[in-house]
């Protein structure tokens, strides 16, 4: 039997952002893959919304990239909420890297 795939908009936001800043830096999914030490595999599905990136992940990105991580998140910050908007965000960071 397939597992049901739930799918996280806020994963999904987080890869495209991310895609994007790959893209805007044009370097490949395969050279940026094997600069952060990871998968191109794994990269392509964080880029997909897919899978979730841990704290390695997110450390690389600011020191081999100079990567903003709150640039990043960014698009959390307008999901609708009820929640403060700096909250919300931090959150969503918990949710994508626990």
């Amino acid at each position: 039997m397939k597992k049901a795939i739930i799918e996280n908009p806020e994963l999904i936001a987080f890869g495209r952002r991310l895609k994007d800043i790959r893209r805007k830096l044009i370097i490949p999914q395969k050279d940026f893959a094997e600069k952060l030490q990871m998968s191109g595999s794994f990269l392509s599905e964080v880029e997909k919304g897919k899978a979730k990136p841990g704290y390695e992940f997110l450390k690389s990105l600011i020191l081999k990239f100079n990567i903003n991580l709150i640039y990043l998140f960014k698009p959390l910050l307008f999901y609708p909420r009820t929640q403060n908007r700096i909250l919300v965000l931090w959150k969503g960071i918990a949710d994508i890297i626990d």
